[in-house]
């Protein structure tokens, strides 16, 4: 199969993103799909699906070869990333703007030389769309898989929602499809058409495996051997789940489709049994423990009930 042709970085001038502006469509507030779907803890069981994706566009790949610190602090990256986004989900607009600021300011230096030996950007308005798009996308995925699909009318509301927040975060209008069926048929081409097999994403599924994972600080009072003899085989889960839920073009494209359809479906089985035990587990937890933290506050604050789950 031939590979994509990779998404051009400019060339000369870089293009920028504009300022970003607080858009029309109304923000996600308490109450809105986005709240509602974001804030289990379970969500987070498709961050590295999520990760895979985006650096799976050149542009990003080589932004976070070039300026990631995943393989020294893959866990203060995690938070760091996380605690981002939801702090621009469960805000103000006023802290919106600011975070929108931050942004900016903060990938301002991210430039260099990409993966085909031409300049790119962090505000390459493909690759800054598409970051974007994988995060709708993957929730999305995740509810449907472990379960608890979104339904139609709260999904276009979601992704709604979405624009309104990616537009203030400085995606351009335009750059993502206005509606929701639009966004099926974009995500089916940008896998078709610009995703490529790159050395980051390899690098992303091989974590906990071929190269080892510290502790996380949350784990800091299990032993040091016990985390050792647990992180391999759990890392190794993780990748098999990631692995059989990316879109079927790309996992052909890594040259890890299952040719024997017999045991594709069991692969996709156990995916899916999996992530129906992470949702089914965190819902059996108290009601203000199955929630980011964040998130959790931003309800209370706001008198908003937290959902079932």
């Amino acid at each position: 199969m031939d590979s994509p042709t990779p998404a051009a970085p400019p060339t000369s001038a870089a293009p920028s993103i504009p300022a970003p502006r607080l858009p029309e469509a109304r923000l996600p507030g308490p109450g809105s799909p986005t709240w509602e779907y974001l804030a289990p803890w379970y969500t987070l069981a498709f961050g590295w699906r999520a990760l895979v994706l985006q650096t799976a566009h050149p542009v990003v790949a080589a932004g976070v070869r070039d300026h990631s610190s995943y393989r020294a602090d893959p866990w203060g990256r995690l938070d760091r990333t996380l605690t981002a986004l939801q702090r621009v989900v469960y805000a103000s607009e006023e802290e919106i703007r600011a975070a929108a600021l931050r942004l900016r300011r903060r990938h301002t230096r991210i430039q260099g030389t990409g993966l085909d030996g031409r300049p790119y950007t962090a505000f390459d308005p493909e690759a800054f769309a598409w970051v974007h798009a994988t995060l709708f996308e993957s929730v999305d995925t995740l509810h449907r898989l472990s379960g608890r699909p979104i339904p139609a009318a709260q999904r276009a509301r979601l992704y709604q929602e979405w624009l309104a927040v990616g537009q203030a975060m400085g995606v351009r209008p335009g750059d993502l499809p206005e509606d929701v069926s639009g966004f099926d048929a974009y995500f089916a081409d940008m896998v078709a058409t610009r995703l490529i097999d790159t050395p980051v994403v390899r690098d992303l599924l091989a974590i906990g495996t071929e190269w080892p994972v510290p502790r996380p600080e949350a784990l800091r009072r299990l032993p040091e051997a016990v985390w050792r003899s647990l992180h391999a085989p759990v890392f190794r889960v993780g990748a098999r789940i990631t692995v059989a839920t990316l879109p079927a073009a790309y996992r052909e494209r890594l040259g890890l489709a299952e040719t024997d359809p017999r045991r594709a479906a069991r692969a996709e089985r156990r995916a899916h049994a999996t992530l129906r035990a992470v949702r089914g587990g965190v819902t059996l937890l108290p009601r203000q423990l199955r929630y980011q933290p964040i998130a959790a506050r931003a309800m209370r604050r706001h008198g908003h009930r937290p959902p079932v789950g």
